[in-house]
């Protein structure tokens, strides 16, 4: 095991570092993106799509599009062995909302 002293270790940590950045009055330090269109579903979704629901996870993968459009859009997904068929891919649960249910064909 080698050992570096701590100040030629400093001086190498220091050497390795990116350089600053320049700012200019064009640019800025925080940026921000606005997406009109939400994501496409990713992996983990998938893969949960194929597991919960093989042969029939196009219905899943088009309720999360749907619960995803809306702003802290969410999905409820029952999948205990006790609940229904059809009451498995659920929205709008609380009191104050329209429950909507998706019926995987």
């Amino acid at each position: 095991m080698v050992l570096i002293p701590e100040d030629k270790y400093n001086r190498m940590m220091s050497e390795t570092r990116a350089p600053p950045v320049q700012l200019n009055d064009a640019t800025t330090q925080t940026a921000t993106t606005e997406q009109e269109t939400p994501p496409p579903p990713d992996q983990e979704m998938k893969c949960l799509c194929k597991r919960a629901f093989p042969g029939k996870s196009k219905t899943l993968i088009e309720a999360y599009n749907d619960c995803t459009r809306k702003p802290y859009g969410y999905l409820v997904l029952d999948l205990s062995p006790h609940s229904e068929e059809g009451y498995r891919i659920r929205t709008g649960v609380f009191p104050d909302e329209t429950c909507v249910v998706y019926k995987p064909l």
